[in-house]
């Protein structure tokens, strides 16, 4: 279970081996023991973080690092200062809070605590969740970084499910971020619906137009046949039909059972979605 990005401190013989299995007794960090680590753990994204104390003792030099293990290189790199209290386990405290604070848009992380000098190895797993249930690309996402989104999809991390969540719960920036950085925006979830379907069937006007900007199909049909058309018109969703229809969608398509979105929007007794549907044709 991944740490909600707090600092947690364990047995020191137990921080020791867990350490040791994964970075080995290499005291610098470098680009390949950052492979080493990754290729060991499976990991998408690894992150380090380190500090020194400065000369007057008050002070310490934290140092953040991202790697990359598909380019097999030191991505970004980052340095800041923190400043100490007296208690040295408050210190210890303070500065990996500051330094997981950095790195959260990132990753979530379980982490392990070198003993002997106080480093930190970040191993993550990109798609882990922190207590409130929320994802780094969802993180990033709400933050409007949108080179940490970028990053973290060609990571691995699943756009999908966190981009219907955010089209379900109504989370309309992170569901515009993510369907403008999806590499694929017509993947299907339960049903056969794509997330056009779903923005349509929830009335996500914003989300709807920017998936159609971004290469969404508009014309797919789920396991029943419906469109995002249909949807939009049982829905009573005016504007999304309005712009479904200007996209270029054909208002003619049918259900396997013969329906079409003018039939859908008729029973329902949407009777602006009808005559808009009628003028563009459908029957």
């Amino acid at each position: 279970m991944a740490e909600n990005f707090d600092f947690k401190r364990s047995p020191a013989d137990k921080t020791q081996k867990l350490a040791n299995e994964a970075i080995g007794r290499a005291t610098q960090y470098s680009a390949q023991l950052f492979k080493q680590i990754a290729e060991k753990t499976k990991a998408a994204v690894v992150i380090s973080g380190s500090y020194a104390l400065s000369g007057d003792g008050k002070h310490a030099v934290i140092t953040t690092q991202v790697f990359d293990p598909a380019a097999a290189q030191i991505i970004i790199e980052n340095e800041t200062t923190a400043t100490l209290d007296t208690n040295i386990f408050d210190a210890l405290n303070q500065v990996a809070a500051q330094i997981v604070a950095r790195l959260k848009e990132f990753a979530t992380a379980e982490f392990a605590v070198r003993a002997k000098n106080s480093e930190q190895a970040l191993i993550s797993d990109v798609n882990a969740r922190d207590r409130g249930d929320l994802t780094a690309l969802v993180l990033a996402a709400e933050a409007k970084n949108a080179a940490a989104v970028d990053y973290l999809v060609k990571s691995g991390a699943d756009y999908a499910t966190d981009l219907i969540e955010a089209i379900n719960f109504g989370n309309e920036q992170t569901a515009l971020a993510l369907a403008a950085a999806a590499p694929d925006s017509n993947f299907r979830i339960a049903g056969g619906k794509t997330a056009l379907m779903q923005s349509a069937f929830k009335g996500r006007v914003s989300v709807v137009n920017v998936l159609l900007k971004h290469g969404a199909k508009k014309d797919l049909q789920d396991l029943y046949g419906f469109t995002a058309l249909f949807y939009a018109a049982q829905e009573g969703h005016t504007t999304i039909v309005r712009d479904l229809l200007s996209a270029g969608v054909n208002p003619q398509v049918r259900t396997w059972d013969g329906f079409t979105a003018l039939e859908a929007a008729r029973r329902k007794g949407y009777a602006e979605i009808v005559e808009m549907l009628g003028k563009a044709g459908a029957k």
